[in-house]
């Protein structure tokens, strides 16, 4: 049977269900999503980042919505992740509302981060109920590289970039996709699978190959008891 909900920083006890994350968790991942941001606002893109190519995408997506022209289409690269469905809406919003590509990646990178951290405690709790959250919203700082040198992911060199990428928007998704899965599992109510079916399609369209990974792990939850999601 499952044992009561249990808030992970003081022991209080909650209804039967997933542990939920103490004060402690809260107050450190809004510290972290903080500093995401300011990585995010505050920092100096280098002409070989990736960032310069979904910008680039962005802004021919928005002068064109209808038959946007890839700027890597004549260099024949990899159109998979830079021409996706994702790419041609993020055109539509800018040309109606009129923010830069550049305005957008900012925007999306804090809703990436947002979206990852509280998707990294969901996850975790709904599949290890008595993990200490705290632990594990620290590990992506620090498990890619170094630190101190360029590693590609969340290290605290790159987080200016990761952020605002595409699959890290796509990552976030697929964490709460797996949350709201095992939710609709456990006999949640349709809400649950209406909600997986979104966020599923949602992380296709925006980076196909996470979608792969996030229908693989989709289909290996397990079910959990309906309760306060962190």
């Amino acid at each position: 049977a499952l044992e009561p909900e249990i808030d992970a920083g003081h022991g209080s006890h909650y209804n039967p269900g997933v542990m939920k994350p103490g004060w402690t968790d809260r107050i450190l991942m809004a510290a972290l999503w903080l500093l995401a941001a300011v990585c995010i606002l505050v920092h100096a893109e280098g002409p070989d980042a990736d960032a310069w190519d979904f910008q680039a995408s962005f802004r021919e997506a928005a002068r064109d919505p209808v038959h946007p022209t890839h700027p890597l289409l004549r260099a024949g690269g990899d159109l998979t992740n830079r021409f996706t469905p994702h790419v041609v809406a993020v055109g539509w919003i800018c040309r109606l509302t009129g923010l830069s590509p550049r305005a957008w990646m900012d925007l999306q990178g804090l809703g990436a981060a947002a979206l990852l951290l509280s998707g990294l405690v969901a996850f975790s709790l709904s599949r290890w109920p008595r993990i200490q959250p705290r632990y594990l919203l620290l590990a992506p700082f620090f498990l890619w590289g170094s630190g101190w040198g360029w590693s590609g992911e969340l290290a605290w060199t790159t987080q200016a970039l990761t952020w605002t990428y595409p699959v890290t928007l796509a990552f976030g998704l697929s964490l709460w996709c797996a949350v709201a899965a095992a939710r609709w599992l456990a006999g949640g109510g349709p809400g649950w699978w209406a909600a997986t079916a979104v966020l599923l399609t949602a992380v296709v369209t925006t980076h196909p190959e996470t979608g792969a990974c996030a229908t693989v792990l989709v289909l290996h939850v397990r079910p959990v008891k309906a309760g306060p999601v962190p």
